[in-house]
């Protein structure tokens, strides 16, 4: 892994809806629990960056429903407080977004993360997410120990 190779600071992406069909409350939890896993190995000489982003496959064709996506996604990455938004074209199921997409899309995100600094619901209390997310690191736990 990259804490074994040298790294210092290795740049952890969180990758959204993927697959698509996953619901927000165990995604969010999945995603916590890649989180806890990832971070227990920081220490002195090793750290990481969380990135978000959406899962390009979450994305409709229809670009309004595309823009709800990117902003509901936009809103589950902010519960992990991200160093980094990576922004997936609302447009990006249909063709490479061109820069007037880019320019909608930030702001799209851009005003998501503003309401969401202003006042947000904590998700990460919802019992749901946290019986998931232990279950999850209790597998990823016991097939590590196998295979270490």
């Amino acid at each position: 892994n990259a804490k074994m190779m040298g790294v210092k600071v290795y740049v952890s992406q969180y990758m959204f809806n993927t697959p698509p069909e996953t619901s927000f409350t165990m995604d969010l939890a999945k995603m916590l629990a890649k989180v806890e896993l990832i971070e227990s190995l920081h220490d002195k000489n090793f750290t990481t960056i969380r990135q978000t982003r959406s899962g390009l496959y979450s994305y409709p064709t229809d670009f309004d429903k595309g823009k709800g996506q990117l902003a509901s996604s936009t809103l589950l990455q902010m519960q992990l407080d991200p160093d980094i938004v990576h922004v997936v074209a609302y447009c990006e199921a249909d063709h490479a977004a061109k820069p007037e997409d880019i320019i909608e899309s930030v702001k799209i995100t851009k005003k998501v993360i503003e309401n969401y600094l202003y006042g947000c619901p904590d998700m990460k209390l919802d019992g749901r997410v946290g019986q998931r997310k232990e279950e999850l690191i209790a597998d990823a736990r016991l097939i590590i120990d196998k295979i270490t």
